[in-house]
């Protein structure tokens, strides 16, 4: 059985793949190894392996770990076939709060230069660029932030949800700093949604 496993990962392996890290269990071994190290797993696999970049197996998907910061924007590049964009969506939907109205128009067509994904990036780029753009949206997001702490502390002592605060102070001070006069995220039933 333990050869069989060896031979199946061997012939997953493609030649234009990082190097495979073995492990003493195959498919099962990394699994174990990252209940065991937790958040210290990749660290301790990059000290003990020393690739720039690595394969995972690990049982019924593989992984591809990057360990060298100058191999990062070379990945990054490769959008179409290796894509971070369903993770954009996971951390709106989850971290951010989206409903599922706004998970739905940000999924489909994730690598579609038309998608809403892809194109929120080329329509914002030119204004997030260095340059006297970016320097009145930090202005802007500056006066939004001081006016949400000075609203605070107006109210005197009151009791604040840290998390729900914050949350809404970051989508205020982004989308004032973008929309201006006439945020429509200022009305909190657009907030919710």
């Amino acid at each position: 059985m333990y050869l069989s496993l060896r031979a199946v990962i061997r012939q997953r392996q493609h030649p234009p793949e990082p190097p495979v890290v073995e492990n003493t269990i195959p498919f099962i071994g990394a699994i174990l190894a990252m209940i065991k190290h937790k958040t210290k797993f990749h660290a301790t696999m990059r000290d003990k392996y020393r690739h720039p970049i690595y394969t995972l197996r690990v049982f019924g998907s593989t992984m591809y770990v990057i360990n060298a910061a100058s191999l990062i924007a070379a990945v990054q590049k490769q959008y179409r076939a290796i894509s971070f964009l369903p993770f954009v969506v996971i951390t709106v939907y989850r971290v951010a709060g989206g409903s599922k109205a706004i998970n739905e128009i940000m999924t489909p067509d994730l690598t579609a230069n038309d998608g809403f994904i892809a194109g929120f990036g080329k329509a914002i780029y030119h204004t997030l660029a260095p340059g006297i753009d970016l320097y009145a949206m930090s202005i802007e997001a500056m006066r939004t932030f001081r006016a949400s702490l000075d609203a605070l502390e107006a109210a005197g002592s009151t009791r604040v949800f840290l998390f729900a605060w914050v949350r809404s102070g970051a989508l205020l001070v982004t989308t004032d700093a973008a929309c201006g006069l006439h945020n429509p995220f200022r009305d909190p039933a657009i907030e919710k949604a």
